[in-house]
């Protein structure tokens, strides 16, 4: 990119995107705590997605000493509706299964592989997959990485299918490789930010 293309998405950045780091979490990471960051950035803001990454970070997400880990799932995705409702806000997990569960297993392709996968594919309005192709780097391009719309619950949110994209070192993009060529072009760029 050029000098003005990197100003540009810096600008981009500043104005529109917001991290909180775990400084703001006194008390420590926890799911309802989020929520409320994400009210004040609503609020002052005008947020209109929060992002929590990884979810697996979040204490108690899966449970406590008291009931199961699947009723505070349940209860943590609950939460988040009424937050989603309340303040016309998306949010946004990513889940990194990891562990002796997953050691040895193929890829996760449903979302009832997840930790308590009924909660998962009940509660979510979307749930889209990503696993990395490992080994498909060639041309410039890193791993291929396939992605997988298993639950959408909206028709207006998308619909249900698969498929594989890769990544171009050059743009620092995912695109849909052009079709018939072995070049570093892409038919397609996702994001397009134009």
């Amino acid at each position: 990119p050029t000098q003005d293309e990197i100003e540009y998405a810096l600008n981009i950045i500043d104005q529109h995107i917001y991290i909180i780091d775990e400084a703001q979490f006194k008390g420590g990471l926890t799911v309802p705590r989020f929520l409320e960051l994400g009210q004040e950035l609503v609020k002052t803001h005008g947020v209109d997605c929060l992002v929590g990454d990884p979810f697996n970070a979040f204490q108690g997400a899966y449970g406590s000493t008291e009931g199961t880990g699947a009723d505070a799932l349940n209860a943590v995705f609950t939460d988040i509706q009424r937050f989603c409702v309340d303040y016309n806000c998306s949010v946004l997990f990513a889940p990194h299964p990891s562990g002796k569960g997953y050691n040895g297993q193929k890829d996760i392709t449903e979302l009832i592989q997840l930790n308590y996968g009924a909660i998962w594919g009940n509660k979510l309005h979307v749930g889209l997959l990503l696993s990395r192709i490992e080994g498909t780097a060639t041309n410039g391009y890193g791993d291929d990485v396939s992605f997988m719309v298993r639950k959408v619950k909206r028709r207006n949110e998308g619909k249900l299918g698969e498929g594989t994209m890769s990544y171009c070192w050059a743009t620092g993009r995912f695109g849909i490789p052009a079709s018939g060529t072995s070049s570093a072009r892409f038919e397609s760029f996702v994001p397009n930010f134009q």
